[in-house]
């Protein structure tokens, strides 16, 4: 069956449109605050900034974000950050198993990282809790962010 150059177009357009549309920009998502968890290791806030650095705090806000020339990226599914120069400035590309507004989690050498998003940023004084944002309506999600993917 022969179909006509027009047809074709309105249907590699189409194509290409929705591959786009289920994939989300993490670049974009990720900017903010977010709660990390690593096995064994103490959770600590992590704070990617749009500039392309990112931070990292203990639970102390007495002492100042330390971001010392730590750079992250996002290339397709893979979160590439590095370690401040003065520490060897090593690269780890952790591969994004899934990603919500709320919450993703990454994996590395069979290691999955989670990382859950803070709600009230910067806190308003040092006493401040600080807790993830509260349950969030799915269905309005996925209309907004696409479908949620599997870990």
């Amino acid at each position: 069956m022969m179909r006509s150059p027009v047809a074709t177009m309105i249907l590699a357009l189409s194509l290409v449109a929705s591959a786009s549309a289920t994939s989300p920009n993490y670049a974009k998502l990720i900017i903010g605050p977010w709660r990390s968890h690593i096995p064994q290791r103490p959770d600590r806030i992590v704070i990617f900034h749009s500039d392309g650095s990112w931070g990292v705090r203990n639970w102390d806000f007495n002492k100042p974000e330390d971001i010392r020339g730590r750079r992250w990226r996002v290339e397709g599914d893979k979160l590439i950050i590095s370690a401040p120069p003065e520490d060897g400035g090593q690269r780890a590309a952790e591969k994004i198993v899934s990603f919500t507004h709320t919450a993703f989690v990454t994996e590395i050498n069979g290691v999955r990282i989670s990382y859950t998003r803070i709600n009230h940023w910067p806190p308003k004084s040092p006493n401040q809790s600080i807790e993830p944002i509260p349950p969030y309506d799915q269905d309005s999600e996925e209309r907004y962010y696409g479908p949620r993917s599997k870990p």
